[in-house]
């Protein structure tokens, strides 16, 4: 799982501890890599908070942008099945990672795969706008 983050303290401890209680039937999480665009709020300190050896995390101490980020993400990642979540979604279900997983091809080299994500809903008057 690759996640790349900036000011997402709100968020991405609900979302790691999400990723972490999913239904593992079909799939391993081998690793969750979490790239930290410079964030100026307390992101960091709540990746940190999650106990798993599987997270992977990697800060910027400067803004590079999503894009940076993401390269960071496809750079490092050693798993099978690459999936690249947003900081501020809900996954929902246990079973949100086996839905996307279950439809991949084992025989093709690259997939790409999407959902429809479901934002968290800002409690900020910016977040809002």
């Amino acid at each position: 799982i690759g996640i790349p983050a900036y000011n997402e303290a709100s968020n991405i401890k609900k979302l790691l501890l999400s990723i972490l209680a999913q239904d593992q039937v079909c799939f391993n999480i081998c690793e969750i890599v979490v790239v930290s665009d410079a964030s100026t709020d307390n992101t960091v300190d709540e990746i940190n908070s999650v106990e798993s050896d599987r997270i992977k995390l990697i800060q910027h101490s400067e803004r590079q942008g999503k894009a940076s980020g993401l390269n960071d993400i496809l750079q490092c990642f050693v798993g099978d099945v690459l999936i690249i979540l947003d900081a501020d979604v809900d996954l929902g279900a246990a079973t949100f990672i086996q839905n996307l997983v279950e439809g991949l091809n084992r025989r093709v080299g690259w997939t790409l795969a999407s959902c429809k994500g479901v934002p968290v809903k800002s409690k900020s008057v910016i977040g809002k706008l």
